[in-house]
């Protein structure tokens, strides 16, 4: 699994430069909506394609050929569909890395903050927020508010997750409280829309100082 140091060094400042580089393309094809067999993970290619960026964002257009070629036994006319979908997908996927790096940036060291393609893949968990502490933590689940976003968590809500965090943070964190009953972890939703997003030139939706500052107060309230 692919720690956050070992994909970027940059800052959440300069991860945001970088975004704003590039140019915004939806291709309408939607020819590999459905393709399971044979098709890559979208966050497996992405987090990889960092060593070769030196760190940078990848651009959608190399993000997309890096699929295709990730694909396995696909028939060639799929290969526009493949790249769109690709393409769909990556703004969100490089949010989830600012975003990232905000959270580090401004917890520091009071907690940890976790994030790979297992989580969300097998526990439908964006980010997990860790104390060191104490036996708390976060299940942090993010959204864009537009039509498709709301069609794909409508199907997602009725899949359960058997990630359970208890036994994993006390085995983590140090000088815990013995009180094996207590358990202090919470799901929280942060929602991104157009209205609530810092928009850059290019069109590309970041997450804000409010979103963290939301997370910030609600991970030092289970702390209380």
């Amino acid at each position: 699994m692919n720690t956050m140091s070992q994909i970027t060094t940059l800052t959440a400042e300069e991860y945001a430069n970088a975004l704003g580089t590039f140019t915004l393309k939806f291709p309408r094809k939607y020819g590999a909506e459905r393709l399971r067999k044979g098709f890559p993970s979208l966050r497996i290619v992405f987090d990889n394609l960092h060593d070769e960026t030196k760190g940078k964002p990848p651009s959608p257009l190399l993000f997309a050929t890096r699929v295709w070629e990730a694909c396995e036994d696909l028939p060639d006319e799929l290969r526009e569909d493949v790249e769109a979908r690709a393409r769909r997908a990556h703004p969100s996927l490089c949010r989830e890395v600012h975003l990232h790096l905000m959270l580090s940036e401004r917890f520091g060291e009071s907690a940890e903050v976790k994030s790979s393609a297992e989580l969300d893949m097998e526990y439908k968990t964006d980010f997990l927020i860790v104390s060191p502490v104490e036996p708390v933590a976060i299940r942090l689940h993010t959204y864009t508010d537009t039509p498709r976003s709301h069609i794909w968590i409508n199907r997602r809500k009725g899949k359960k997750s058997k990630f359970t965090l208890n036994d994993q943070i006390k085995q983590q964190a140090a000088g815990l409280p013995k009180n094996n009953d207590e358990r202090n972890e919470i799901d929280v939703r942060l929602t991104l829309s157009a209205d609530t997003s810092d928009v850059l030139n290019n069109g590309f939706w970041l997450y804000t100082q409010d979103h963290v500052n939301h997370v910030v107060e609600e991970f030092e309230n289970l702390h209380k």
